[in-house]
């Protein structure tokens, strides 16, 4: 019997077909909201995040910062239903509401079922923003399943953001996220200040507060997405000050190295205008000399 021969562009080639064959493309939409409103008659912040039909969120009673416990959401979306689990360490109880693109209204429910409330959620969608879709890819080897809750051994990778307005895509910007325990959301927020909201993404979760950002700033006279300037990309984890017009960027270089750097645009570039670190201050104290941190 002849021996086959096959040259390493013809095993390549193979090999990437099957990796193909075994992907299958998704589009799933996606979207993270802040809601306020009322359960049972008492404020509530609540926010919950969309992917595909799987929901998940957190809310706490107003004023939020006086209550420890975070009430935790879980659930799914079909049609224009919310169905949501609540969790403080155990079940504490259900929502079934009907969902728009500015309300959710329906009922809360104890878990022994004894107790129902109202629910009446309010989002206020940032003006002219698009609807989104991500894209992501299943493997048959190891990737994403999605049939399977998403968790930290079963997160989808994001390739691309599609968008879209009155059901028309309009554009497609490519991308390369990944989560940890859970797909890192594409943001709304004007980064420039020109008055239009611009849209971000994490790309992935380094150590520290160093997460390196996408970001694409709306062009009114193009009507479409642009990426930002390399000097705006290469901020991590930037923080938008509204009030001063600038950019805070937190950042960590290690156990002992800590600082935030401050930017302002000029032009259609960014600036680092003021910087500060940690360093080590020198103090007697008893007569015993120690560096305060």
């Amino acid at each position: 019997m002849g021996k086959i021969k096959y040259r390493l562009p013809t095993l390549l080639a193979i090999g990437f077909w099957m990796d193909a064959a075994s992907a299958t493309v998704l589009e799933l939409p996606a979207w993270e909201r802040n809601y306020t409103g009322t359960i049972a008659g008492k404020p509530v912040n609540v926010n919950i995040t969309r992917f595909g039909n799987t929901l998940y969120g957190h809310y706490c009673y107003e004023p939020c910062n006086q209550h420890k416990a975070v009430i935790v959401l879980r659930g799914s979306l079909q049609d224009k239903e919310v169905h949501l689990e609540e969790r403080v360490k155990a079940l504490s109880g259900y929502w079934n509401a009907e969902i728009s693109s500015s309300e959710i209204k329906g009922e809360w429910t104890s878990a022994d079922k004894k107790r129902h409330f109202p629910v009446a959620l309010i989002y206020y969608k940032p003006k002219n923003s698009p609807d989104i879709v991500l894209v992501t890819n299943t493997n048959d080897a190891g990737g994403y399943d999605p049939s399977k809750e998403i968790d930290c051994g079963n997160t989808p990778a994001i390739s691309a953001i599609k968008l879209y307005r009155d059901g028309k895509l309009i554009q497609t910007l490519d991308t390369a996220s990944v989560g940890t325990c859970s797909p890192f959301m594409p943001q709304w927020g004007d980064v420039n200040f020109d008055g239009y909201p611009d849209l971000s993404i994490v790309t992935e979760l380094l150590a520290g507060p160093d997460a390196p950002v996408q970001t694409w700033l709306y062009d009114p006279a193009k009507q479409r997405y642009v990426d930002a300037p390399a000097s705006y990309q290469e901020i991590t984890s930037p923080e938008i000050d509204a009030e001063h017009k600038q950019i805070v960027s937190y950042w960590r270089g290690g156990c002992c190295s800590h600082g935030v750097n401050v930017y302002r645009w000029k032009g259609k570039t960014i600036e680092l205008i003021d910087r500060g670190e940690s360093y080590f201050q020198p103090v007697i104290s008893k007569g015993k000399m120690y560096n305060c941190y």
